[in-house]
């Protein structure tokens, strides 16, 4: 199937909706996590949410709101719906610098006080696109620490 653009205020024009994440709600529908810059937010990029119903319909988008987005930018959201945790970067909450990973627990409009994951996972450096398995206990993330592989300097890069 080709891929097609979705309607709505998805897409706003000369704004930046990126880093999407799909996740379901309790009673089923879709919901699809993302990232922007658009009129409306905390500051910086936040992490939005629209509906997608079943003809793949988006509702209008929301802003997650505090406790989740601040002032500063919230990216790379993940939502792991079998322990209804939401898994993003930050460069405002309190960190180890450049971008933290942080969890907040809750589903759609509500949501808990976000938490570092801590210095086994997050570094001095960005700490990106953090992804989980709940069953396997596993998971993945993108950074750009020490020892990751570098063009131009040794922390241009991100890797896995």
């Amino acid at each position: 199937m080709k891929p097609k653009k979705l309607d709505g205020d998805v897409n706003m024009a000369g704004y930046s909706t990126t880093q999407p994440s799909v996740g379901y709600l309790p009673d089923r529908p879709t919901i699809l996590y993302f990232s922007s810059n658009r009129p409306g937010g905390m500051g910086g990029f936040d992490i939005w949410y629209t509906i997608l119903y079943e003809v793949k319909t988006p509702s209008q988008c929301v802003n997650l709101g505090t406790p989740v987005n601040t002032t500063g930018n919230e990216i790379t959201p993940f939502y792991d719906n079998n322990s209804g945790r939401l898994y993003f970067s930050s460069d405002w909450h309190l960190g180890f610098g450049g971008y933290d990973v942080f969890c907040s627990i809750g589903q759609r409009d509500s949501w808990q006080e976000p938490f570092n994951l801590g210095s086994t996972l997050n570094s001095p450096a960005n700490d990106l696109y953090f992804t989980v398995n709940s069953a396997s206990k596993s998971g993945y993330l993108t950074s750009n620490r020490r020892g990751s592989y570098f063009i131009t300097d040794n922390t241009c890069c991100n890797d896995i």
